[in-house]
């Protein structure tokens, strides 16, 4: 358990280091959830600013295609900004079965936020924890993660004074 922390921790780092970031969880065995980093709006290589400037309304972000090798399974979906839990979705099973599902999208409101850069992060998985910490995978499941950086410092009326 604390080898598998480790290891997402450190690919996690890694991954926001590099700018892309498509993580199966490691020692999950063969079952393989991912994320297509070609489908992800927008792409992650650069810290993203809302639309609407200097008001900044909103920015929105699609989790695109899912890769799940087992097409008759629920995946959850589960939004973080700044560690924080904010949203959750299901994808069903696709119909006609396919390994790729479309994920949701996510709408980042800079409103109660500071102005400053924020790390938004999608989870998808076969199944999360019933414990209380919206981040634990359930015994023996998998996800994949995809961050975004977003920058509300030039927001002049959108983002919050703190939070």
């Amino acid at each position: 358990m604390i080898r598998r922390l480790l290891l997402t921790v450190a690919a996690s780092l890694l991954a926001v280091a590099c700018g892309r970031q498509v993580l199966p969880t490691p020692d999950a065995g063969p079952h393989v959830i991912a994320l297509d980093p070609d489908s992800m709006a927008p792409p992650n290589d650069q810290c993203l600013e809302p639309i609407g400037l200097p008001d900044c309304s909103e920015l929105r972000l699609l989790a695109g295609a899912v890769i799940d090798d087992d097409v008759n399974e629920n995946l959850y979906v589960r939004w973080f900004v700044d560690g924080d839990f904010k949203d959750q979705a299901l994808l069903s099973p696709a119909q006609p079965p396919s390994t790729r599902r479309l994920g949701p999208s996510f709408s980042f409101l800079p409103q109660p936020y500071a102005r400053a850069a924020h790390v938004v992060k999608v989870v998808v998985s076969n199944g999360f924890s019933q414990t209380g910490d919206s981040t634990q995978l359930a015994e023996g499941k998998t996800s994949a993660e995809w961050t975004w950086c977003v920058d509300t410092t030039k927001c002049e009326n959108g983002a919050g004074a703190g939070r």
